[in-house]
């Protein structure tokens, strides 16, 4: 029996990893098809590349269509590559099913640069994916999309209209600390046109009562998560998040002790619990958005423009109305702050780090860098503080990005020999094709090389 018969035998009785270790040792054109087969199967998308490329250069009639197929799809960009997310839907509280009036009362509001289009798409594809807010109209604030982007996300996926919200204030340059801490100015990005539109949400979109504003890098796994940033804004008149590193505003926040705010704001606001606006729903009728702007525009005023100010004046006006309810971290989770999410078996479903549940809206904290990093494989969640130390230092996002400029390479290799790679963004390696995939595989190996290939 040779090699080939061998790995079909493999094949049959679904040894698949055994069968790539046999077919490693054949030759044959035939072998390579498989093994690309079978590197699909397990997103070892490397190793398949390889082959691909032997593939193409044997030049053998019946399989070069295959290859030549495969090595196009080798060519595309990673968002291209990549597909949605199967749904996931979890069994609701019959007690936090949002009421249909309500959801036809609410709109999603997202935005960004040209850089964070491919963000912008899965933010909405996820979105598109929930059973309760599918249909609910989508608005995006244009920072400088292309015609082709915006006719893309008004066709495709129907997002509502694609606005330029301009500038609502006269900011021709934003403030920060340089290295040495002294106080400097940069000319403000295009991109922040979507910080100083988010207080005027309402403004720019009227009709609506409730506005959901998710950032252009996060997304929707488990809208659960939505129905509790609606329940909020019903009963509190705002969905907030708490902030994923820092518990409170005090000195050890890095972002809090920089002079965003009055010092009788900071004074006001210290100690109390610090939000963050990645994703956040407000009531328009509350009269919070007139009171956020209120802040916004007398801190601006007073301070200057900062990258954060409209996050922390927004905190500021949480606690101002004395409201008592933060989303907590089980369901929004910044993976930049909080490390590599956990996976259990070799489902998609991303889970927190802190407490092993699952995460509700994921906000992968901005920067191209971050977005293509492999969740861990853990099988227990971080018990205490001081193994969550440890596992930042070791897995957090700072780390992995180091090692990816240190040895020039792009962050979606990093560990690409994981056969159970989740990418952290909404879209994922191509899974829809897998069943097909091993049919082709079982015919193959029956019929041997008896029959024409089923090239997938």
């Amino acid at each position: 029996m040779n090699r080939l018969d061998m790995a079909a035998m493999l094949i049959i009785g679904h040894e698949y990893e055994l069968a790539i270790e046999m077919l490693k040792k054949e030759e044959s054109v035939q072998a390579l098809y498989w093994l690309s087969l079978l590197y699909r199967l397990f997103d070892q998308y490397e190793e398949e590349k390889i082959v691909v490329d032997i593939g193409l250069a044997s030049n053998t009639p019946e399989l070069l269509p295959y290859f030549s197929k495969r090595k196009h799809w080798h060519g595309l960009d990673m968002h291209s590559k990549t597909v949605a997310r199967q749904s996931l839907h979890m069994p609701r509280n019959p007690w936090k099913i949002p009421d249909p009036e309500d959801i036809k009362k609410m709109c999603f509001v997202t935005g960004g640069s040209v850089d964070y289009y491919p963000l912008i798409v899965e933010a909405i594809e996820s979105i598109r994916a929930t059973a309760a807010y599918k249909d609910c109209d989508v608005f995006v604030f244009d920072c400088g999309l292309t015609a082709e982007q915006k006719k893309y996300l008004l066709d495709i996926l129907n997002v509502k209209n694609v606005y330029d919200p301009g500038w609502d204030i006269d900011v021709p340059m934003t403030c920060q600390r340089n290295e040495q801490g002294q106080l400097t100015h940069y000319q403000t990005p295009i991109g922040f046109k979507c910080m100083i539109a988010r207080p005027h949400m309402d403004k720019h979109f009227p009709g609506y009562q409730y506005y959901m504003w998710i950032d252009a890098d996060a997304w929707v796994q488990d809208e659960r998560a939505i129905d509790l940033y609606l329940e909020y804004a019903k009963t509190q008149g705002m969905g907030l998040s708490r902030h994923i590193t820092f518990d409170t505003y005090d000195d050890h926040n890095c972002y809090f002790v920089l002079p965003v705010l009055t010092p009788d704001n900071k004074n006001f606001l210290r100690g109390k619990g610090a939000a963050i606006v990645s994703a956040f729903c407000i009531d328009a009728e509350s009269k919070i958005f007139d009171q956020w702007r209120e802040n916004f525009y007398n801190n601006i005023n007073k301070q200057g423009f900062w990258w954060n100010t409209e996050e922390q004046t927004l905190g500021l006006t949480f606690h101002q109305r004395r409201l008592k309810h933060l989303v907590e971290h089980q369901h929004h989770s910044a993976l930049v702050r909080e490390g590599l999410p956990l996976v259990f078996g070799n489902d998609n479903i991303l889970h927190s780090s802190r407490n092993s549940q699952i995460l509700g809206t994921i906000h992968m904290s901005s920067g191209k860098w971050y977005h293509y990093f492999p969740s861990q494989k853990r099988s227990e969640p971080i018990r205490t503080n001081e193994e969550y130390q440890y596992h930042m230092q070791q897995h957090g996002w700072a780390n992995q990005r180091e090692v990816c400029f240190k040895h020039n390479i792009e962050p979606s290799q990093l560990g690409i020999q994981n056969r159970h790679l989740v990418c952290c963004r909404f879209r994922v390696w191509p899974w829809k094709d897998k069943p097909e995939i091993k049919d082709t595989l079982a015919q193959e190996a029956k019929s041997l090389r008896g029959e024409t290939p089923c090239h997938v």
